[in-house]
């Protein structure tokens, strides 16, 4: 089980010789290799450090995870410390206490038994889930309940196409009991997933069918991949339709009942109102968007492809995929010529990018402007605290400025 570096500290302190007679860096690694490879069945000299050929589980596992001691310093672990950190005889004569205190909180750190699985059972803190980045993470929380503790990688208010992780970060993709991610869509988390290969994974892009767009043509939205149209990217903003959230959602509990089969019954229960909640926001934005003035609308940046192509609208992007292009002038001549022709009312930004270039066009064109949520992140000025609540804010949003019945 894994103990937390406040943990550790304690018990370093509890058991330090009087005078500080061991380095403290030094003392803490011996609780390091022993909380390490003992735990697992293996055997270290104190002071020795850890074979990689010996311990490859052990010593690639930890990684490059950045541990912060009791007084702030911030010691890498890759196995032992970056560099080898003095270890005098009083530490070593020490070492039976340090196993025996590592031990001792080891138990206490879990809490609760392991069951087969390697999960913990009621008794304990549950399973720690890792997402990438809000929508997945709010999947797992509704499917998992208080079976898990779920945190994601991109904080609120970041924006999740730029996201940078730190050593910690990434050394947490490996520990998790399960990471929910999607690939080819943050660098940051594809090369996280490939230096730490976490064993429990479910990967979105998989789990449902991936549209292609153009950079260069924004009517070709919701063109699925496949198609002859070999000169697209994919689009991955998978999360904008409720019918790829339930295929998504039935991925990620069918990953926590076998991680966590004592368990399965409650996940697939909470799949089944999360099912039901997404079936209803599916069948409001259908009769929502079945009937309107226009089928066209203008957004910031083109994350909205497939939930035009769900409900039959077209999307028109002023940047592209990515909300930190900028858009050319003749681009912006193009959405103006765009927004003309069909008779669009407003220009539609995002709250996690600036909207200047949206409010200039609106003002040019004098257009109003309104938020069109991505749901990538949760922040204050969000249309709402959870993706139900923003998803149907875009719902309403969509139906004002399209003139919809």
């Amino acid at each position: 089980m894994r103990r937390e570096p406040e943990q550790r500290a304690a018990i370093a302190a509890d058991i330090r010789p009087a005078g500080d007679q061991c380095h403290e860096l030094g003392f803490i690694q011996v609780l390091y290799q022993f909380n390490g490879l003992v735990a697992s069945g293996s055997t270290v000299d104190v002071g020795k450090r850890p074979d990689p050929d010996q311990h490859p589980g052990r010593v690639g596992r930890l990684g490059a995870e950045a541990v912060d001691d009791e007084h702030g310093t911030n010691a890498r672990r890759s196995g032992v410390a970056s560099r080898p950190l003095p270890i005098d005889n009083d530490c070593r004569r020490l070492a039976p206490i340090a196993l025996a205190c590592t031990l001792l909180a080891t138990a206490s750190a879990c809490g609760g038994a392991q069951n087969s699985s390697g999960a913990q059972d009621a008794s304990g803190s549950g399973l720690e889930v890792v997402a990438s980045f809000y929508p997945l993470a709010f999947l797992t929380e509704q499917i998992a309940g208080d079976h898990a503790s779920v945190s994601s990688l991109t904080t609120p208010g970041q924006e999740p196409h730029d996201l940078e992780l730190s050593a910690k970060q990434v050394a947490s993709v490996g520990q998790a009991d399960l990471f929910v991610y999607q690939s080819d869509f943050q660098g940051a988390v594809d090369d996280a997933v490939e230096t730490t290969s976490p064993q429990q994974v479910v990967d979105a892009t998989g789990l449902v069918t991936l549209l292609t767009t153009t950079e260069e043509e924004h009517d070709h939205e919701g063109e699925v991949e496949g198609e002859d149209h070999d000169h697209g990217s994919t689009d991955p903003h998978i999360w904008l339709a409720p019918k790829n959230m339930v295929k998504i959602a039935d991925g990620i509990e069918a990953k926590l009942a076998e991680v966590d089969p004592g368990h399965a019954s409650d996940y697939a229960n909470n799949l089944a109102r999360l099912t039901a909640s997404l079936g209803r926001l599916d069948a409001d934005f259908s009769t929502g968007l079945a009937t309107c003035e226009r089928t066209e609308f203008i957004t910031s940046h083109a994350a909205f492809g497939y939930l035009a192509h769900a409900y039959g609208l077209t999307q028109i992007g002023i940047s592209g995929l990515s909300p930190d292009e900028e858009p050319s002038p003749t681009r912006i001549a193009e959405v103006q010529k765009l927004a003309t022709e069909h008779g669009v009312t407003t220009i539609f930004y995002e709250t996690l990018v600036s909207p200047d270039i949206a409010t200039s066009i609106a003002g040019d064109l004098k257009l109003r402007t309104a938020v069109l949520d991505p749901v990538e992140g949760i922040t204050p000025d969000s249309p709402g605290t959870n993706y139900f609540e923003v998803m149907n804010a875009n719902l309403t949003a969509l139906k004002t400025a399209n003139g919809c019945q």
